[in-house]
């Protein structure tokens, strides 16, 4: 789904309104997920929102209700997704190390009540998981292509 966002986003990109690709890129959208689909295309970034959802690729928003008890780094949020179950993803860039980042994740989650129940590291990748009240999260911090990239998934148990 990623790839045919950022496709959208090459496609029409610097559009002011919906274009004829974009209207026919919402119907392939709509008829391949069989459901109905809103897709606004904004310079980088592509928003497709659906009954189920929101996704968001090439932003540097947080989804709407995002947990205020889950730790966002500072860097730039690469892409944002919302779903009506309560399940957020986001993928940051960061400048800190993974180590770095582990210690932070680890400490705000914390403070914030959360019961870490699993953390798992092996190289540069580090694999944190915690629990509070009805809710899950994951979270992923590794190297890609340089940087320090984050990705931070929440569920309901």
């Amino acid at each position: 789904m990623i790839s045919f966002c950022l496709l959208l986003a090459v496609t029409v990109s610097g559009c002011g309104k919906k274009t004829v690709t974009e209207k026919a890129m919402e119907k392939a959208f709509e008829d391949s997920m069989g459901g109905e689909a809103n897709i606004d295309v904004d310079g980088d970034t592509v928003k497709i929102e659906t009954e189920d959802g929101t996704l968001q690729v090439g932003t540097s928003e947080l989804p709407e209700n995002w947990p205020e008890d889950i730790y966002i780094a500072e860097g730039k949020i690469t892409s944002a997704s919302s779903h009506t179950d309560g399940i957020f993803n986001v993928s940051i860039e960061a400048s800190e190390s993974v180590s770095d980042m582990q210690t932070k994740y680890k400490e705000e989650l914390e403070k914030n009540g959360w019961t870490i129940n699993m953390t798992f590291a092996l190289d540069d990748n580090v694999l944190l998981g915690a629990e509070k009240d009805d809710r899950s999260v994951s979270i992923t911090i590794g190297i890609d292509e340089g940087k320090t990239l984050i990705i931070i998934g929440t569920s309901k148990n």
